[in-house]
C-alpha cells in the first residue's frame, strides 16, 4: 500500500472528503474521463456558445507548453473568455480577478491565491492560475480543448456544486424544476456552494481559504433543498455524499471548473406532499430509472442511480 506521502495532493484531498472510492466518478480522485465520457463531453461543447467565450484551447495550439519540472505552464493568449454576464454587476472584491493572458510579464494573482492552488497539486500557468486537474487529458482530445480564463465563474479552480437525491421510505425521489434555454425541465435540487456554507466570508475565501468540507456540501445542499422545494430537514436526517464528479461542458475553463457532489438524503419518514413550492414533486424512483423522464438530464440521472441504484 501507498504511504499517504507518496499520494498526489490532489488525491489525497479527493479521498479525504470522500473516502469511498466506488463513489469516484470521472474527473474525481484517480479517475480520468473514460472514452465514452469523453464523446459525451465533445457532445456538449460542441452546439453551445457562452457568452464571451471565444476559441478553445487544444495541446496543439501555438504556444502552448505543457509544465516542466520546477516551471509553469504557458498558455497562449488569445483563447481567453471575458465579460461574461454572470460577473457583470459583481463587486471585483467578491470575485477573483479576471484578466487577458499574456506571455510579457504577466500579471500574477495574490500570494495567497497561489498558495492555496499549488498546495491542492494543480499546475499553474504563467499568471498563477490553476489547471484542471485532467487538463492533459482534456487538451489531448481534438474534439474539446477548453477556453482560458475565468468565464462564467467568480473563483478560479475548483467551484463546488450539489446535487440532492432525497429519497422517502416508500422509495420515491423529489424533483424539482429548472428554466433552461429549451424551456423547463424536471431536475434534481442543488446548485452552487457559497463560502458561508463553508463557514467562511467572503474576503476570506477570496483570499484562498476555500477549501471544501462534508459538513459545508451538506449545508449548501440543504440550503438548496430548501430554496427549490420548500422542504426544510433536520439535523439528524442521514445526508451522505454517494457521487463526485468533475464534469465539462461549455462553461469550463482550464483555469475554472466544477466539482459536483451528489448527496443522498434519506428521510426517516414518508413525507407529507409539498406545498410550499409547486414545482416540487415526487416520483418514484425506480420507475424513474427504468423509464426516465422527459427532459431530465443525463447527468442528473447517473446521480439518482447512483443514489438509489
Amino acid at each position: 500500500m501507498m504511504s499517504i506521502m507518496t499520494v498526489s495532493p490532489i488525491l489525497h484531498r479527493d479521498a479525504q472528503l470522500v473516502p469511498d472510492a466506488d463513489c469516484w466518478g470521472h474527473g474525481f480522485g484517480d479517475r480520468g474521463y473514460p472514452a465514452e465520457t469523453l464523446a459525451e463531453i465533445a457532445d456538449y461543447i460542441s452546439g453551445t456558445v457562452q457568452p464571451g467565450y471565444g476559441p478553445r484551447l487544444f495541446d496543439t495550439s501555438p504556444g502552448y507548453r505543457p509544465a516542466a519540472t520546477d516551471e509553469r505552464a504557458i498558455l497562449p493568449a488569445g483563447f481567453d473568455t471575458s465579460r461574461h454576464p454572470n460577473r457583470a454587476g459583481v463587486e471585483p472584491t467578491m470575485t477573483d480577478p479576471e484578466f487577458a493572458t499574456s506571455s510579457l510579464s504577466p500579471v500574477q494573482l495574490d500570494d495567497d491565491l497561489r498558495r492555496h492552488f499549488t498546495a491542492q497539486g494543480w499546475i499553474l500557468d504563467q499568471h498563477g492560475r490553476p489547471l484542471h486537474p485532467h487538463h492533459d487529458q482534456l487538451l489531448a482530445d481534438p474534439r474539446i480543448g477548453l477556453p482560458t480564463g475565468i468565464g462564467f465563474f467568480r473563483y478560479y479552480g475548483d467551484n463546488p456544486v450539489v446535487d440532492v437525491v432525497v429519497t422517502s421510505t416508500t422509495g420515491r425521489v423529489l424533483l424539482t424544476t429548472r428554466a433552461t434555454a429549451a424551456g423547463t425541465i424536471p431536475a434534481l435540487p442543488g446548485g452552487y456552494a457559497i463560502p458561508a456554507d463553508f463557514g467562511r466570508t467572503l474576503s476570506r475565501w477570496r483570499a484562498g481559504d476555500r477549501l471544501p468540507t462534508l459538513d459545508g456540501l451538506i449545508a449548501a445542499g440543504t440550503r438548496k433543498l430548501a430554496e427549490e422545494t420548500g422542504l426544510v430537514i433536520s439535523g439528524d436526517v442521514t445526508v451522505t455524499i454517494v457521487r463526485a464528479i468533475r464534469p465539462i461542458s461549455s462553461p469550463h475553463t482550464i483555469n475554472a471548473w466544477t466539482t459536483t457532489y451528489t448527496l443522498r438524503v434519506d428521510l426517516p419518514t414518508s413525507p407529507s406532499p409539498l406545498t410550499t413550492r409547486p414545482a416540487g414533486a415526487w416520483f418514484n424512483g425506480d420507475q424513474l430509472l427504468e423509464h426516465g423522464l422527459p427532459g431530465l438530464w443525463p447527468d442528473h440521472r447517473a446521480a439518482i442511480r447512483a443514489a438509489i441504484g
